[in-house]
């Protein structure tokens, strides 16, 4: 509907359409402005920038935020996974694999040592399962331990067995003891 707001100080008339899809999703339109009997129409803004109700300029949106749809009074913060980078983004950009963002992000974070992601558009990054290892950033996949090594989750790292330990297999969560009389006399024994 059309709601008329007159403002006394200076005379003027502000025509807005409003738009309510929820209690918090509400939408305003300046659609005219009305000054004694001059109407001067608005013009609406693109996609990518934004106007505040009764502004005759629009802005662009900034790093972090962006809007898809023209003639809006906001911009929209990127979702978590994704982000922009430069002002007036019509569309978000996901995050590649090997990086996460959190919402209203400008940019993508790498995703740390001993975590990886293997999928684009993420807001978090994996941990490293037991067995497997992550030595640099933005990795987008761990490595498995080598037979002879183990590792716990979140392993920068895999670890040698021990003395009187073995593993035969690759990506170990752990080391098996030598049956005995078997023994090992080296760490890291397959």
């Amino acid at each position: 509907g059309t709601l008329q707001t007159a403002v006394n100080s200076s005379g003027y008339t502000i025509n807005v359409t409003a738009s309510v899809r929820a209690v918090e999703d509400v939408t305003l339109n300046v659609t005219s402005i009305v000054e004694g009997d001059n109407t001067t129409t608005q013009t609406e803004c693109p996609a990518g920038r934004f106007s505040l109700g009764g502004m005759t300029t629009c802005s662009d949106c900034e790093p972090g935020s962006f809007q898809d749809e023209a003639g809006q009074a906001t911009c929209k913060l990127v979702a978590a996974g994704d982000f922009t980078d430069k002002p007036g983004a019509r569309q978000s950009k996901q995050c590649p694999a090997g990086s996460y963002s959190s919402t209203g992000a400008s940019e993508c974070t790498p995703c740390n040592r001993t975590t990886y992601q293997d999928e684009p558009g993420q807001a978090v990054c994996k941990l490293a399962p037991p067995g497997t290892f992550v030595n640099a950033s933005g990795a987008t996949a761990a490595l498995s331990c080598p037979r002879g090594k183990w590792s716990s989750t979140a392993a920068s790292a895999c670890e040698l067995c021990e003395i009187g330990q073995f593993s035969n297999k690759t990506a170990a969560s752990g080391c098996k003891l030598c049956d005995t009389p078997t023994k090992t006399t080296h760490k890291g024994a397959t």
